[in-house]
């Protein structure tokens, strides 16, 4: 119960647009809907989709946005750089039949 207060914020998104998500991430693909239906949804009827520009501003820098409980600290975090004596990140790919010993 703590970390839920700790991290709930105001979502941004509108009930219509929850709602769409919401259709198009369903896990059954019976129940997902098509792309005709997203294209078709009221959503995208009602204008708010052409909404979406407003995240950059006129000058084309992204719009942030923080947290209603975060800190209104103006200064972005520096970009995060690997220590030198870190072991490089990289992926490791499987393969069928691979075990796990």
């Amino acid at each position: 119960p703590q970390a839920l207060t700790m991290y709930r914020r105001q979502c941004p998104l509108s009930v219509e647009l929850k709602e769409l998500l919401d259709a198009m991430l369903a896990i059954d693909p019976a129940r997902r809907v098509t792309m005709q239906q997203v294209a078709e949804h009221r959503w995208f009827a009602s204008g708010q989709a052409a909404q979406g520009e407003a995240a950059f501003t006129e000058d084309g820098d992204e719009v942030m946005y923080r947290s209603a409980g975060g800190d209104d600290e103006d200064d972005m975090s520096p970009p995060f750089e690997m220590p030198e004596q870190a072991m490089p990140i990289s992926r490791q790919r499987a393969c069928l039949g691979d075990t796990l010993a």
